[in-house]
């Protein structure tokens, strides 16, 4: 394929009659990816053996508006597609270990069960004597593009102060993603 373009009109710009698309800087012909990322903006406290939802309180983007950081804490798009969705949580607790049965688990429609990436088993550091773990986990999910959304919850057990880890340290709780395709397969 050849291009020509022209000296007195910078913006101009002629190309041949094959066939196929044509992209600039300027196209409008791609749309823009509806996409979000949110994180704890500081460490959020929690009580042992309660299953608490991750208050994901600040927004760096969300393109669309598709996700609660005030109210709800939960991901609702209202276009309907497949979602990639990406989530880290990070987990402290000062002044003992971090049990096995330290979860984060998606819920879809307000359950558990209806996602096959439902959970993260978070990890200790190097030492089991550490009081630091996290998990991270992604996967794709069909949104109706109404009344479908998510949310995120996590589980920690034993002694000491709890808190799921914010913006202020390093390893900060995060949830993100973005639209892969509209409407259905």
């Amino acid at each position: 394929m050849s291009v020509t373009v022209s000296s007195t009109a910078i913006n101009n710009l002629t190309v041949p009659s094959d066939t196929g698309t044509f992209l600039s800087t300027e196209s409008t012909v791609l749309p823009k990816v509806p996409m979000f990322q949110v994180k704890l903006g500081s460490n959020q406290t929690v009580s042992s053996g309660v299953n608490t939802k991750v208050q994901f309180d600040t927004e760096e983007y969300d393109t669309n508006n598709f996700f609660d950081s005030t109210t709800n804490y939960r991901l609702q798009p209202t276009i309907a597609g497949h979602y990639h969705i990406s989530c880290g949580l990070f987990v402290d607790v000062a002044g003992s270990t971090i049990s096995n049965l330290t979860t984060a688990s998606f819920y879809f429609n307000g359950s558990s069960g209806n996602l096959g990436a439902g959970r993260i088993f978070l990890r200790n550091g190097s030492s089991g004597n550490e009081s630091e773990a996290g998990g991270s986990s992604s996967f794709t999910v069909y949104f109706n593009g109404s009344s479908d959304y998510l949310e995120v919850f996590g589980y920690l057990t034993g002694g000491g102060t709890r808190s799921f880890l914010g913006s202020s340290t390093y390893k900060a709780s995060y949830l993100n993603g973005f639209l892969l395709r509209e409407g259905s397969i």
